[in-house]
């Protein structure tokens, strides 16, 4: 294995040897080329600049410095997690839907674009990546589904709060905890099965309070339109179709009448005649 060495400026890196962390002591700036090559074209050199302390993570090679200090730490030396040796943001495509089974993983940044039928991922191998990123751009809703016995039990998928699978429209993240050694997901956007909405009713809305958080509470301001209420309405009927808080208004138009529920417990309502607006 390749030694740990500080580079200074002016100096160049061994030809031939690959870092996976480079490490600045001072304010640093160098010339890098990355070591993998994923698309076919030959990588180019670019400048990078870091602050004191700050680390560059990757896998590198033919390090130039122009000014300050840094440490290199060559692949396989510096006990930084690197998704199993493998590149960092690597893209891959999967094309088609259907059933995908302990998935391998050519890259730790998924995108779909399948249009021909739904694809499905019971589990992912979790033997090259730890983190990943699920990108769907596809035609229809990507499913995980949660301890799918179709893949091996290290690289299946657990799923919060019980749920069977979930869909994602947009994008997902999952990392491999390997506590429980299954696979989780961390964030998902444009999904419609976040777990936090498991349980609303109907009668629930979600709020975002002053300080930025997510809160759900009963929908107490609400206007009901029954288009097709011909005759009035009792407070039985009234309280049997509609048992939520207090602000919600029932239109009945044909009837010329506002129902309006001013109190939960006991509950009351009132009723309103409306005269047409000329």
């Amino acid at each position: 294995m390749a030694e740990i060495i500080e580079l200074k400026a002016g100096e160049v890196s061994p030809a031939g040897v690959s870092y996976e962390k480079i490490q600045a002591i001072p304010y640093s700036n160098f010339r890098v080329t990355a070591s993998i090559d994923d698309d076919g074209v030959t990588n180019t050199p670019v400048d990078i600049s870091l602050e004191a302390n700050e680390e560059l993570i990757g896998e590198w090679e033919s390090i130039r410095m122009i000014y300050g200090r840094v440490i290199l730490y060559p692949v396989g030396s510096s006990g930084v997690p690197s998704d199993g040796g493998a590149p960092v943001d690597k893209q891959f495509i999967i094309s088609s839907g259907g059933n995908y089974h302990d998935t391998d993983l050519s890259g730790n940044v998924i995108v779909l674009n399948n249009t021909n039928a739904q694809a499905i991922f019971t589990g992912f191998d979790s033997s090259e990546y730890k983190r990943i990123t699920l990108i769907n751009n596809g035609d229809y809703e990507a499913v995980l589904n949660n301890g799918d016995a179709n893949s091996l039990p290290e690289n299946q998928i657990k799923l919060p709060t019980g749920l069977g699978n979930i869909g994602v429209e947009g994008s997902s993240e999952l990392i491999y905890v390997d506590e429980i050694q299954k696979w989780q997901i961390t964030d998902a956007f444009a999904s419609k099965y976040r777990p936090e909405h498991r349980g609303l009713t109907e009668n629930m809305v979600e709020v975002v309070t002053t300080d930025a958080k997510s809160e759900t509470h009963p929908m107490i301001d609400s206007i009901v339109f029954r288009d097709a209420q011909s005759t009035t309405m009792s407070h039985a009927e009234l309280e049997a179709a509609y048992p939520v808080e207090r602000g919600i208004q029932v239109v009945c138009e044909q009837i010329n009448t506002i129902y309006f529920k001013t109190k939960s417990s006991p509950a009351k309502w009132e009723e309103i005649t409306t005269t047409t607006v000329v």
